[in-house]
């Protein structure tokens, strides 16, 4: 690995004295859930199969423990489940080295296969510390290994007249013969997020369409980390938002789908909703050369309750998950894949009355719910709040670390991934999806409750992925 160059603020890293490889032993940390040898990771980048393995670029800090100017890691892997790291692949400008006034560095993008290469595209950011000006351009680069990237080219010098200095996360499909390359931006006049197109015939020369998509949705401010696919002749947009503030309640970021159509460069939504309703996934992304849409997100813990430790690592990806259509609505549910890591525990039924399930930090419950008239569990347990999950009939209720929230549903059936600091739930097989951090000093995972009715359950424990042979360090 060569960094040469690094955060200014932070003392460079040398490569061959071991400090990136020393992963923290800390006993909270996800077992099957990607997250980086040590620093912070955010959005997933270039996602993509090539050479017949995966690839999952993120963005990362790996010298802090909090968002630092963004580097790019690089993971690879042959199921989506064991991960091997690989060599930091994009690192910051060297004009913000050092300086205490300004930030940038590598922001998000995605990759595509093309010629017997992987080409990325990508945001470069520079701007004031305290974000009152930004310049932000697109620029492509080629890998023809695997790991070794080309030189980097400008694609675009700047934001489109009309649209506001946020100009980010270029998304590239193919329709057609036509390369689409999306952008996250903000109309000036309006205020309002929006989705911009450039198209091209041979990867090389950009030509400017207008504006794809536009949200008329008072609540969101910035759109951001945009992607499309295609499902059973329908096409799927998903975008995603930063709230605003005022008057829409506590900050958070939304991450909506479109299903609808292209018109003449323009697309037609028909239905939409949100792909998860916790607030700890963000900037998912479909990987480019697959069957099926597989898709990764960050679990991005809004509630600011990461406890950091010695050589951590803060910040996860989400399971992978396929997408699917299914009378008329998006589901996102894990991969199958995931049933070769997890070792079969036990299968019963639970009756009327309170239950404990012993348990540790990293399992997978799946339920029946059909025969449940009420329950509430508690899937896990802390000094610092609960993972409770309740449904009467009418609506789940979820309350996690004494934050509440609620879905309506007829809940047919739910599943729970827990991963020690993680928890993804999915309901009626991922009709809804809702995802959360789970941080505490001693946490407790056996899983208990009351319930009136019946409900067969499934208990299944997961099998490490940090420490397999193929997730090598750096």
């Amino acid at each position: 690995m060569d960094i040469s160059r690094i955060d200014g603020s932070i003392n460079v890293i040398n490569p061959d004295d071991g400090s990136i490889k020393k992963r923290s032993n800390d006993p909270r940390r996800p077992i099957y859930h990607f997250s980086p040898v040590q620093g912070w990771l955010n959005d997933p980048n270039g996602l993509c199969r090539y050479n017949d393995r995966y690839h999952l670029f993120y963005q990362y800090n790996p010298t802090s423990q909090e968002w630092g100017n963004p580097y790019w890691g690089h993971a690879s892997s042959k199921d989506l489940i064991h991960w091997m790291d690989m060599e930091i692949s994009l690192i910051p400008q060297q004009e913000i080295l050092g300086r205490e006034d300004i930030r940038g560095g590598a922001y998000s993008g995605s990759a595509i296969v093309a010629s017997g290469m992987m080409k990325i595209y990508f945001t470069r950011h520079i701007g004031d510390i305290h974000r009152t000006w930004c310049e932000e351009k697109t620029y492509t680069v080629d890998c023809e290994d695997e790991i070794h990237l080309l030189k980097e080219r400008e694609v675009i010098h700047r934001a489109p007249d009309g649209l506001d200095q946020n100009f980010r996360d270029p998304k590239i499909t193919k329709i057609g013969n036509t390369w689409y390359m999306l952008t996250g931006s903000r109309k000036v006049t309006s205020q309002t997020p929006c989705i911009t197109l450039h198209t091209s015939e041979d990867l090389q020369s950009w030509t400017y369409q207008g504006i794809f998509f536009e949200e008329s949705n008072p609540q969101y401010l910035q759109a951001e980390c945009p992607d499309l696919f295609k499902i059973n002749g329908h096409y799927i947009l998903v975008v995603c938002y930063h709230n605003k503030i005022e008057p829409f309640g506590p900050k958070r970021r939304d991450v909506v789908y479109y299903i609808g159509q292209i018109q003449g460069f323009r697309f037609q939504a028909q239905h939409y909703g949100l792909l998860d309703y916790g607030k700890d996934f963000y900037a998912p992304q479909t990987f480019f050369g697959t069957d099926a849409p597989i898709m990764i997100g960050w679990n991005n813990d809004m509630a600011k309750n990461y406890i950091p430790t010695a050589n951590g690592g803060n910040g996860t990806m989400s399971l992978p998950r396929e997408l699917f259509l299914k009378q008329g609505f998006l589901h996102s549910f894990p991969i199958t894949e995931l049933n070769a890591i997890e070792m079969f525990i036990q299968q019963k039924t639970i009756s009327n009355g309170a239950f404990t399930i012993s348990s540790h930090g990293s399992y997978h419950f799946h339920a029946d719910m059909k025969q449940v008239k009420t329950v509430e569990f508690k899937f896990a347990q802390s000094e610092r709040g609960d993972i409770v999950v309740g449904y009467d009939g009418n609506q789940v209720k979820i309350s996690i670390q004494n934050v509440p929230d609620s879905i309506k549903v007829n809940l047919q059936e739910i599943d729970v991934f827990c991963d020690r600091s993680i928890v993804e739930i999915f309901m009626n097989h991922g009709l809804f999806a809702f995802t959360r951090r789970f941080h505490a000093e001693h946490p407790v995972y056996n899983i208990a409750g009351t319930i009136q009715g019946n409900l067969s359950y499934r208990l299944g424990f997961m099998q490490s992925t940090q420490e397999n042979p193929e997730r090598s360090s750096v």
